[in-house]
Protein backbone atom coordinates (compact mmCIF):
# COMPACT_ATOMS: atom_id res chain seq x y z
CA UNK A 1 0.00 0.00 0.00
CA UNK A 2 2.76 2.27 1.32
CA UNK A 3 4.83 1.74 -1.97
CA UNK A 4 1.96 2.33 -4.53
CA UNK A 5 1.40 5.71 -2.34
CA UNK A 6 4.94 6.51 -2.87
CA UNK A 7 5.03 6.00 -6.59
CA UNK A 8 1.98 8.06 -7.22
CA UNK A 9 3.24 11.26 -5.24
CA UNK A 10 6.71 10.71 -6.92
CA UNK A 11 4.68 10.30 -10.21
CA UNK A 12 3.07 13.69 -9.45
CA UNK A 13 5.98 15.35 -8.47
CA UNK A 14 7.81 14.56 -12.04
CA UNK A 15 4.42 15.15 -13.92
CA UNK A 16 4.32 18.64 -12.30
CA UNK A 17 7.90 19.70 -12.95
CA UNK A 18 7.62 18.91 -16.33
CA UNK A 19 4.76 20.71 -16.73
CA UNK A 20 6.38 23.91 -15.17
CA UNK A 21 9.86 23.12 -17.20
CA UNK A 22 7.13 23.18 -20.27
CA UNK A 23 5.46 26.40 -19.63
CA UNK A 24 8.98 28.10 -18.74
CA UNK A 25 10.34 26.84 -21.83
CA UNK A 26 7.75 28.82 -23.14
CA UNK A 27 8.14 31.94 -21.94
CA UNK A 28 11.69 32.72 -22.77
CA UNK A 29 13.90 29.96 -21.20
CA UNK A 30 15.92 30.63 -18.49
CA UNK A 31 17.64 33.82 -18.76
CA UNK A 32 19.30 35.37 -21.69
CA UNK A 33 21.72 33.64 -23.92
CA UNK A 34 23.05 37.52 -24.41
CA UNK A 35 22.53 40.34 -22.84
CA UNK A 36 24.72 43.60 -23.21
CA UNK A 37 24.26 47.19 -21.86
CA UNK A 38 24.90 49.73 -24.48
CA UNK A 39 24.37 52.97 -22.10
CA UNK A 40 21.37 54.84 -20.49
CA UNK A 41 18.21 52.38 -20.80
CA UNK A 42 19.61 50.64 -23.65
CA UNK A 43 20.75 47.25 -24.05
CA UNK A 44 21.11 44.15 -26.65
CA UNK A 45 19.04 40.81 -25.50
CA UNK A 46 18.30 37.71 -26.63
CA UNK A 47 16.46 35.26 -24.73
CA UNK A 48 17.23 31.79 -26.44
CA UNK A 49 19.18 31.92 -28.99
CA UNK A 50 21.80 34.88 -30.60
CA UNK A 51 19.57 34.97 -33.85
CA UNK A 52 16.85 36.78 -31.84
CA UNK A 53 18.90 39.80 -30.61
CA UNK A 54 16.91 43.23 -30.16
CA UNK A 55 17.56 46.09 -28.85
CA UNK A 56 15.59 47.24 -25.73
CA UNK A 57 14.52 49.59 -23.41
CA UNK A 58 14.47 49.19 -20.02
CA UNK A 59 14.54 51.05 -16.41
CA UNK A 60 14.84 49.48 -13.05
CA UNK A 61 10.63 50.12 -12.96
CA UNK A 62 10.56 47.76 -15.69
CA UNK A 63 11.52 44.88 -13.60
CA UNK A 64 12.47 41.73 -15.75
CA UNK A 65 10.69 43.59 -18.56
CA UNK A 66 12.80 44.53 -21.94
CA UNK A 67 10.82 46.65 -24.56
CA UNK A 68 11.85 45.41 -27.78
CA UNK A 69 12.99 49.02 -29.37
CA UNK A 70 14.26 46.85 -32.61
CA UNK A 71 13.30 43.43 -33.27
CA UNK A 72 15.52 40.50 -34.15
CA UNK A 73 18.02 40.16 -35.24
CA UNK A 74 20.31 43.29 -35.02
CA UNK A 75 23.60 42.86 -35.64
CA UNK A 76 25.31 45.84 -35.65
CA UNK A 77 24.78 49.39 -33.30
CA UNK A 78 26.41 52.36 -32.95
CA UNK A 79 25.42 55.73 -31.25
CA UNK A 80 26.62 58.82 -30.15
CA UNK A 81 24.91 61.64 -27.34
CA UNK A 82 22.04 62.75 -30.01
CA UNK A 83 21.42 59.20 -31.88
CA UNK A 84 21.84 55.48 -32.34
CA UNK A 85 22.44 53.77 -35.78
CA UNK A 86 21.16 50.10 -35.82
CA UNK A 87 21.06 47.43 -38.76
CA UNK A 88 19.12 44.06 -38.56
CA UNK A 89 18.74 41.36 -41.32
CA UNK A 90 15.34 40.71 -42.79
CA UNK A 91 13.09 38.06 -42.11
CA UNK A 92 11.52 36.34 -45.06
CA UNK A 93 8.49 35.41 -43.44
CA UNK A 94 6.31 34.96 -39.92
CA UNK A 95 8.25 31.15 -39.23
CA UNK A 96 11.55 33.84 -38.49
CA UNK A 97 13.74 32.62 -41.43
CA UNK A 98 16.59 35.07 -41.65
CA UNK A 99 17.54 36.25 -44.95
CA UNK A 100 21.14 38.02 -44.62
CA UNK A 101 21.10 39.14 -47.88
CA UNK A 102 18.51 41.61 -47.12
CA UNK A 103 19.35 44.46 -44.54
CA UNK A 104 17.40 47.03 -42.66
CA UNK A 105 18.52 50.74 -41.39
CA UNK A 106 17.58 52.59 -38.29
CA UNK A 107 17.88 55.69 -37.10
CA UNK A 108 16.43 56.12 -33.59
CA UNK A 109 16.66 59.76 -32.00
CA UNK A 110 17.84 59.71 -28.05
CA UNK A 111 15.49 61.75 -26.33
CA UNK A 112 14.62 61.72 -22.55
CA UNK A 113 12.67 58.35 -21.92
CA UNK A 114 11.29 55.95 -24.53
CA UNK A 115 8.24 57.29 -26.51
CA UNK A 116 6.39 53.59 -27.27
CA UNK A 117 3.72 55.12 -29.91
CA UNK A 118 7.02 56.80 -32.32
CA UNK A 119 9.67 55.21 -30.72
CA UNK A 120 11.12 58.41 -30.48
CA UNK A 121 10.45 59.42 -34.20
CA UNK A 122 12.80 56.36 -35.01
CA UNK A 123 13.36 56.00 -38.69
CA UNK A 124 13.84 52.14 -40.86
CA UNK A 125 14.61 51.89 -44.38
CA UNK A 126 15.98 48.54 -46.00
CA UNK A 127 17.68 51.10 -48.94
CA UNK A 128 21.87 51.90 -47.85
CA UNK A 129 21.87 54.76 -50.10
CA UNK A 130 18.37 56.28 -48.46
CA UNK A 131 20.02 55.29 -44.86
CA UNK A 132 23.34 57.12 -46.17
CA UNK A 133 21.30 60.55 -47.00
CA UNK A 134 19.23 60.44 -43.86
CA UNK A 135 22.36 60.51 -41.69
CA UNK A 136 24.00 63.53 -43.85
CA UNK A 137 20.72 65.78 -43.77
CA UNK A 138 21.03 64.54 -39.78
CA UNK A 139 24.74 65.51 -39.49
CA UNK A 140 25.52 61.71 -38.33
CA UNK A 141 27.53 60.63 -41.42
CA UNK A 142 30.91 60.31 -39.55
CA UNK A 143 28.92 58.20 -37.00
CA UNK A 144 29.91 54.61 -37.39
CA UNK A 145 28.52 51.22 -35.98
CA UNK A 146 31.18 50.37 -33.63
CA UNK A 147 29.33 47.05 -31.52
CA UNK A 148 28.86 44.09 -33.82
CA UNK A 149 27.57 40.56 -32.92
CA UNK A 150 28.41 37.34 -34.60
CA UNK A 151 25.29 36.15 -36.05
CA UNK A 152 26.31 32.61 -37.53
Amino acid sequence: MKTKSIVKKVGIFLFLSFLLLSVRACIGGFGFVFKEHLFGNYYLVATDIIEGCTLCYHTENDGDIYGNVIEQTVFAVGYNERYLIAKRYYHKDWEGTLDKSKIKYYILPLLEGMDWWTKNGMTETTDSLNFENMRKELGINDLKFTKKIDIP
